[in-house]
């Protein structure tokens, strides 16, 4: 899978795979993974009632549009509208 060099899953590791599903279709899907460059310092946020992604990504990565990195490192969030006070998330 060819990604544009605007994507924003350019800079990230990434690698193309095959998906079946229970029905047997094959689905051709990237997988993304965290980068392992950069600082080795983990930051993590404890999850808050009335909290949401794009505020956290807001304050502590400089914009709201950037929410996609913090998913990107908790592949254990499926829905980032979903998530349970008292998790704790990762911050880029």
């Amino acid at each position: 899978m060819t990604l544009y060099k605007d994507s924003r899953y350019a800079d990230s590791n990434t690698r193309d795979s095959i998906l079946i599903r229970a029905d047997g279709a094959r689905i051709r899907t990237l997988l993304r993974y965290p980068s392992t460059t950069g600082s080795l310092d983990i930051k993590y946020y404890v999850w808050k009632r009335g909290d949401r992604l794009d505020r956290i990504a807001a304050a502590y990565l400089g914009s709201p549009s950037l929410y996609y990195k913090i998913l990107d490192l908790n592949p254990d969030i499926i829905d980032g509208n979903q998530i349970e006070p008292g998790t704790r998330v990762r911050l880029p």
